[in-house]
């Protein structure tokens, strides 16, 4: 379930960055282009901490699946999604729903956590920028997250 919190951001980031729409020809060389692609078919996007370490990092292979490099998921029963959408010349934003499977050894068993992410994504450049969002964990709390970015 999405919070009222969650809405507030996308909508913000939304506004933010619809109001900077010069050009949407895709030509990055131009004086007022864009840096924002206007999909992420084939990228790899990798979040950093503020520390410079990884936080997640998810290569996206057509519109809606990925594969999650530093997470364990259960890929058969429990796709991980995204969504992508430009919004301006220098802003995006990006949802992402996955399913953790942890084993418990214990029981011979494994773990199902499901965890979600808003980020509206600042490109500075074709491949990089900044981000800020909201994790979701399995128990329905929010963290908020930032820091860098970088698409390639």
């Amino acid at each position: 379930m999405r919070t009222l919190y969650h809405i507030i951001l996308v909508a913000t980031t939304i506004m933010l960055f619809s109001c900077s729409d010069n050009n949407s020809n895709g030509d990055y060389n131009s004086v007022g282009s864009t840096n924002t692609p206007y999909d992420i078919v084939g990228k790899t996007l990798v979040l950093k901490k503020s520390n410079g370490a990884t936080y997640l990092s998810v290569e996206h292979y057509d519109q809606s699946n990925c594969f999650i490099n530093n997470t364990d998921v259960d890929y058969v029963n429990y796709p991980p999604e995204y969504s992508y959408k430009r919004i301006g010349n220098n802003g995006a934003a990006y949802s992402l729903e996955a399913t953790k499977v942890t084993y418990i050894p214990y029981y011979g068993t494994n773990h199902y956590s499901k965890f979600s992410f808003m980020i509206g994504l600042t490109f500075t450049s074709p491949t990089s920028g900044t981000y800020d969002g909201v994790e979701t964990n399995a128990k329905g709390e929010d963290k908020t997250i930032s820091g860098t970015f970088t698409l390639n």
